[in-house]
């Protein structure tokens, strides 16, 4: 079973400390993320172009 994380502990966590202001954004308080899910919503973020 894979461990899921709220947004708060996310948000808290050493791990995003540098991503805290998007994860805030991108993050909702009713669902639990895997890390791979946090991973894939960040790369997917970061990696968007700019228009």
């Amino acid at each position: 079973m894979v461990k899921k994380f709220t947004k708060g502990s996310i948000i808290k966590s050493k791990s995003y400390k540098k991503y805290r202001d998007i994860l805030s954004v991108l993050l909702t308080e009713e669902k639990e993320y895997t890390k791979n899910e946090v991973k894939r919503l960040l790369d997917d973020y970061l990696n968007k172009e700019m228009k």
